[in-house]
């Protein structure tokens, strides 16, 4: 994999771990396209952590109501439930200003 820069990068594993929440839930983050990140490669889901702070800090978290298409991408990938947005970023947060 080339280095995109010298910015860090973190895996699904590491994003997860740092909101507090399961590698199901960043999968369906990313299908939504509501969790900015980067694909070096088909397989390959990187995510830069000054833009997750960001998407943290300015709220950019669309908490809109799934469409019907978003509902039926989401069985195709696999999750169920809904994802509590807002619940995770505020988590994070706090995580981050007690660190």
């Amino acid at each position: 994999m080339e280095q995109m820069d010298k910015e860090e990068l973190l895996t699904v594993n590491e994003l997860a771990a740092l909101l507090k929440c399961s590698k199901l839930t960043i999968y369906g983050l990313v299908a939504r396209k509501k969790i900015p990140y980067k694909q070096p490669t088909r397989r390959l889901l990187r995510f830069r952590k000054s833009e997750i702070m960001a998407w943290i800090d300015g709220g950019q978290v669309s908490l809109e109501k799934p469409t019907i298409s978003d509902k039926r991408k989401s069985k195709r990938i696999g999750i169920t439930g809904t994802v509590n947005v807002r619940e995770i970023v505020e988590r994070a947060k706090k995580e981050i200003l007690e660190a």
